[in-house]
């Protein structure tokens, strides 16, 4: 356990495995089944553990959308995101180790003419908020993942709002249950896939070894995987 603003918790969000018990009131599941899933933050039984609890209703969100135009502003794993868009479509990557000036004005070259409405932030770290929300229309809305940031540098004619996946833990259930559904099926189907991921050696010894390869940047544009 640690402490994380304020907040003790255990780390380790994303648990795949083997079943070894199910509650009384499980039905979809059973002792042996592998599974995949997401455990409830600022909560104990995480998947740093050799054993980790999960509900039966979470797992994380995948939709085919066909939604073009698709803008992903990106740094070093830039060839890594080429199966996700349609270039012919108009969906483009940028870099955002580029200025603030050549990532807004790459945006709207990208965009072209169109306004732009919607956005997700999946970093919000320094100013990335601010620039993309710059780049939007007027009644535009952007989604943040940080929940416990305060983003008061967004221009107000962009409206904004926080996302966190632990909504299916508590007022969102049945959507957790219909979404875990839906990704099972597809990963059977075979065109939902897991990002690129690498199973780091050691256990739970591994967990410091993947922090240092994230840090030194030999890693990237992959989860790192530990097995315990």
């Amino acid at each position: 356990m640690f402490d994380l603003w304020g907040m003790s918790m255990n780390s380790g969000d994303d648990i795949a495995g083997i079943v070894h018990a199910v509650g009384p009131d499980v039905v979809d599941f059973r002792p042996g089944d592998r599974v995949a899933g997401f455990y409830k933050p600022c909560t104990p039984n995480g998947s740093f553990a050799e054993y980790a609890m999960i509900e039966t209703n979470t797992a994380w969100l995948a939709v085919k959308s066909n939604i073009h135009r698709i803008i992903w502003i990106a740094g070093s794993p830039k060839q890594y995101l080429e199966d996700f868009i349609d270039r012919s479509q108009g969906d483009t990557i940028l870099d955002y180790r580029d200025s603030e000036d050549d990532i807004k004005e790459g945006v709207q070259n990208a965009a072209g003419g169109r306004t732009i409405l919607h956005a997700i932030e999946k970093v919000s770290s320094e100013r990335s908020a601010h620039i993309m929300a710059e780049t939007m229309g007027t009644g535009g809305h952007i989604a943040l993942v940080l929940f416990e940031k305060e983003y008061t540098d967004i221009p107000s004619h962009v409206k904004h709002n926080k996302h966190k996946a632990s909504v299916m833990h508590e007022g969102e259930k049945d959507f957790g249950l219909v979404i875990s559904r839906f990704v099972g099926r597809d990963l059977q189907e075979g065109w939902f896939k897991p990002q690129r991921h690498e199973v780091v050696p050691g256990g739970l010894n591994g967990v410091i070894t993947a922090f240092e390869r994230l840090k030194s940047g030999e890693a990237h544009a992959m989860n790192n995987s530990k097995t315990v």
